[in-house]
C-alpha cells in the first residue's frame, strides 16, 4: 500500500495539510502513486496539482494556502484575509464561504471556492507572506478592501481596531487610503467620508467595537463625547476613560465580561472609581450585556444622566 513520506507529511502539517505535485515527485512518490492515494482517499484534490492530507479537516487557512499554492500571484484579500487578521465584526469563516482573493493584470482564473478579483493595483507595500505560506493583503489594505461591503460604523470599527492594537496609525491609515482611493473604486466613497470625519490624527482611539458604537450614539443624541479620555488620578496612575464629556467631568465606562470578570479586574476598577470620585468626576458604568439587550434604553438612559450632570453642573456655578 502507498503512504506519504513521513518526512513530507509531518512538513504538511505545518501547512495545514496542504501538498503538491511538485512536493510528491520529489519526495520519491510517482504520478501513478500520487492517483493511488488519490483513489484510496489518503490524499484529497483541492486543485490541479494541489491535494490535502486526509488527516486534515479543511478549513480557511488550508484552503487558502491551496489556492495560492494552484496559482502563484494570487492574494488572499476581503473578507476571508479580515478572518485571518482576526478583525471584528466579520463573523466566523463556514466552508461554504469562498476564498476571496486579489491577483494582478487580465485574465480568467478558475479556481472552485475561489472568488478572484483583477486589480493592478497591488504594491508589495499592501502584501504579506505568512510562514506557512499564505500570501495575503496587509491588514492596512484589507480594511480599505473591506469598505466596499462594511457600513460606515462597521468599517470605522475596525479602522479603530486597527489603531487600538497599535497595527497602524491614523497617519498610516490615511497615507495608505490615499494610495488606495480612487474614482469609481468600490468603498473609495466610504473611505473618504469616514477617515475624514474621523478623530485628529493624535487622537486615541476608541477601545472597542461597543465603545465606539455608543460613542457615535451619545453624539447623535447632542451629548458632546470624547473617546479614551487621559487622566491622572490621585495616586499617580494615569487612565483613560472609555467615553467622556471633560467640560463636565462625567464620563461613561464599558466593562467587559471577557477583560473585568476576574478578581484582579474587578478590584482595579473599584479602585479606579474611587480616583475619579477623587477628582470629583461622575461615572456611569455599563457592561456588554447592558448594549447588546437593550441598546437604545442604555443610550436614552446615559443621555439623561448627561443632561442631570449639566444641570447639576449649571446649578453649582450660580451657587458659586
Amino acid at each position: 500500500m502507498v503512504h506519504i513520506p513521513p518526512l513530507l507529511a509531518a512538513r504538511c502539517g505545518d501547512r495545514h495539510g496542504i501538498v503538491t505535485t511538485t512536493e510528491l515527485l520529489a519526495a520519491a512518490v510517482t504520478r501513478r502513486q500520487v492517483r493511488r492515494l488519490v483513489e484510496a482517499g489518503q490524499l484529497v484534490r483541492c486543485h490541479n496539482g494541489v491535494y490535502r492530507l486526509c488527516s486534515h479537516p479543511p478549513g480557511i487557512e488550508g484552503r487558502a494556502l491551496a489556492a495560492c499554492l494552484a496559482y502563484p500571484g494570487l492574494v488572499v484579500a476581503g473578507r476571508t484575509a479580515g478572518r485571518m487578521w482576526r478583525l471584528r465584526g466579520l463573523g466566523r469563516a463556514l466552508l461554504s464561504d469562498p476564498i476571496e482573493a486579489l491577483v494582478r493584470g487580465n485574465g480568467q482564473i478558475r479556481l472552485v471556492g475561489v472568488r478572484v478579483r483583477r486589480t493592478i493595483h497591488l504594491p508589495s507595500i499592501d502584501l504579506v507572506q505568512r510562514p506557512d505560506g499564505i500570501v495575503l493583503t496587509s491588514p492596512v489594505r484589507t480594511v480599505l478592501e473591506l469598505a466596499a461591503t462594511l457600513t460606515d460604523d462597521g468599517f470605522e470599527s475596525i479602522v479603530e481596531q486597527l489603531v487600538n492594537d497599535r497595527t497602524c496609525t491614523r497617519h498610516t491609515m490615511r497615507r495608505a487610503a490615499r494610495r488606495w482611493v480612487s474614482r469609481g473604486r468600490p468603498g473609495s466613497a466610504r473611505v473618504q467620508r469616514v477617515l475624514r470625519l474621523d478623530a485628529p490624527r493624535d487622537a486615541p482611539p476608541a477601545g472597542s467595537g461597543d465603545e465606539l458604537r455608543l460613542l457615535r450614539a451619545l453624539q447623535a443624541r447632542g451629548v458632546p463625547a470624547v473617546p479614551q479620555f487621559p487622566l491622572t488620578l490621585p495616586d499617580g496612575r494615569r487612565i483613560r476613560l472609555d467615553v467622556a464629556v471633560p467640560e463636565l467631568q462625567w464620563g461613561v465606562e464599558v466593562n467587559h465580561h471577557e477583560w473585568h470578570a476576574a478578581r484582579a479586574g474587578a478590584h482595579r476598577d473599584a479602585g479606579r472609581v474611587r480616583g475619579l470620585h477623587g477628582l470629583d468626576w461622575q461615572i456611569e458604568p455599563v457592561t456588554d450585556d447592558d448594549l447588546a439587550e437593550d441598546f437604545a434604553g442604555t443610550v436614552a438612559e446615559l443621555t439623561n444622566l448627561h443632561a442631570e450632570r449639566a444641570r447639576w453642573a449649571t446649578e453649582r456655578l450660580r451657587a458659586r
